[in-house]
Parts: C-alpha cells; structure tokens; sequence
C-alpha cells in the first residue's frame, strides 16, 4: 500500500501471486481427496477413511467426482483465460463440501477430524470473496 492508502499495481500483483499459490495449494488437495474417494476400491477406502462406512459409496464416489471438478474450476479458468467466472463458484463448490464434511464430522464426534475441513472451507470462501471481487482473474 502507499503512503495516501491506496493500493498500487505492485500489490496486486502480490495478492494475485498469492491467491494463485493458495489456488494451486487447495485444487492439489482436492485432487488427491476426490481421486481418493472415487479411484480406490470401497475396501480399501474404508481402511484409509474410517468415516467412509458412515456414508453410501455412491455418495463417496459423487462426492470425489466434485472434489475432482472444483479443483479443475480453481485452476483451469486462470489458465485460460477464460471463463474466470468459473473460480470463484468453483471455490464456493468446494466450500460447500468441507463445511459439510465439518458438519458430518461433528455429527460423528470426531473431533480429530474437524479441523482440516473447517480450514479448507474457511480458505475455500476466501477465495471464492477474494475472486469474485478483491482480486478478480483478468482476460
């Protein structure tokens, strides 16, 4: 920031850095989840994710190919240079999801397990905010 207090094309260009890094950092996370959740056999998914038996594997399955789709909508339209309206449902998509996985963790009691989709869903909508108007991707 200057010194009268307004931003400068330098930090927006660091904003846009960062949101980029965090943008690669989640649609990464997202990818190893979904592919998890939809490429691995049930019998091996619920020995990795002991909550998997507590859900149909329909819904795991459904839940991975959305996972897999968000992370391509973090990225993808940047990339492009196209559609970039795309990021920031995308980021709400996936906000969605972990605010909902929070939920069923909660529901389950597995404290243990809330604090890493509590923070993916927190981020999720930060760049969700952040994109669709602080620091929107440029054509």
């Amino acid at each position: 920031m200057s010194c009268s207090g307004r931003f400068d094309g330098s930090d927006r260009t660091v904003r846009n850095l960062a949101l980029w890094v965090g943008q690669i950092v989640m649609a990464g996370f997202f990818v190893m989840a979904g592919s998890l959740k939809l490429f691995v056999p049930a019998d091996d998914l619920a020995r990795r994710m002991p909550y998997a038996d507590g859900i149909p594997m329909e819904l795991t399955r459904f839940i991975g190919v959305c996972e897999l789709l968000g992370a391509a909508g973090l990225v993808l339209p940047g990339l492009a240079r196209d559609a970039a309206w795309l990021t920031p449902l995308a980021a709400a998509g996936l906000a969605s999801i972990a605010a909902l996985a929070t939920l069923f963790h909660v529901g389950r009691e597995e404290w243990a397990s809330i604090p890493l989709p509590l923070g993916l869903a927190m981020y999720s909508v930060f760049i969700a905010w952040s994109r669709a108007g602080l620091a929107p991707l440029k054509r």
